[in-house]
């Protein structure tokens, strides 16, 4: 299962709009998130404020499958879930509430902008979790910590570095299942504060990260093509610098880039979204919406 994590404090103290923010750094939270950061006035009135919160935490494979809203006010959520008819109980810390099946839209409309993460809320104190099936759910109540006691999830940690928004994901959770590295890590810089930054980190066996290592720097050379979009390489980066080394029983690969003039921040998580960041490593494309 991969992770994703945004650090909304950080990104407060910016001094920047903070829903502008949270809609680039949504993608880190994976395809079904991201709603959360678009809407986030339809959101707030559900009771549930991902823009007060401190911190975002994701679980998914391909798709979203649930989120944790750390330190944020849960009295406000836990009574819309309760009016809304959950069906209530204790789990360790938390307070799970039942709405209809796994994957379900609740009925109660004031909850439709949640979806289907609605299916199986929990509240504690200070935290607020959206879960769409109750294994999703009690997934993220066991992950805390992070599961950084994994090899590959602590060098993936170790690389990326001081970021602001991360997104964590195994290679069989991409269109092209077990292909490439084994863990690909990818998110924005803290610094320079432009957010200019981004950093991508491959995680494997030496071969498979070697290789990807190498694509990549084909791939970002002037005069290149996305493998997907087929925009200029130059037109989405200016620079981009790789290292490759070891980490424990694993290779690591380090790609840092820097965004060309003018983009803006998330390059990194729309190239996955889009099935661009496979080309990068030399991997075919996604398939065709007509193929």
């Amino acid at each position: 299962m991969g992770f994703g994590w945004i650090d909304v404090e950080r990104l407060r103290a910016s001094g920047r709009p903070l829903g502008a923010e949270l809609e680039w750094a949504a993608g880190a939270l994976g395809p079904g998130a991201r709603g959360l950061a678009e809407d986030a006035r339809a959101i707030r009135r559900t009771g549930v404020d991902p823009l007060a919160a401190d911190a975002l935490v994701s679980t998914a494979t391909s798709y979203t499958l649930a989120l944790r809203l750390d330190r944020v006010d849960s009295e406000a959520a836990a009574a819309a879930f309760a009016k809304a008819g959950g069906r209530e109980r204790r789990s360790g810390e938390w307070t799970d509430f039942d709405l209809g099946p796994d994957w379900a839209i609740p009925d109660d409309a004031r909850l439709a902008p949640l979806g289907s993460l609605a299916a199986r809320p929990a509240v504690r104190p200070g935290h607020v979790l959206l879960a769409r099936s109750s294994l999703a759910r009690e997934a993220m109540e066991r992950s805390e910590p992070p599961a950084i006691e994994s090899g590959q999830v602590a060098a993936a940690a170790g690389c990326l570095g001081d970021v602001v928004a991360a997104r964590l994901v195994l290679n069989n959770h991409t269109y092209l299942p077990n292909s490439g590295p084994d863990l690909l890590a990818f998110g924005v810089a803290a610094e320079p504060a432009d957010r200019t930054r981004e950093v991508l980190c491959l995680i494997g066996d030496a071969e498979r990260v070697g290789e990807a290592a190498d694509a990549l720097e084909s791939a970002f050379a002037p005069g290149e093509r996305d493998g997907v979009s087929e925009e200029a390489v130059g037109d989405l980066v200016q620079d981009a610098k790789t290292d490759v080394h070891d980490e424990g029983d694993s290779s690591v690969a380090r790609v840092v880039i820097t965004r060309a003039s003018g983009t803006d921040p998330g390059f990194l998580f729309g190239a996955f979204d889009r099935g661009s960041m496979l080309t990068y490593m030399g991997l075919q494309p996604p398939p065709s919406p007509g193929g």
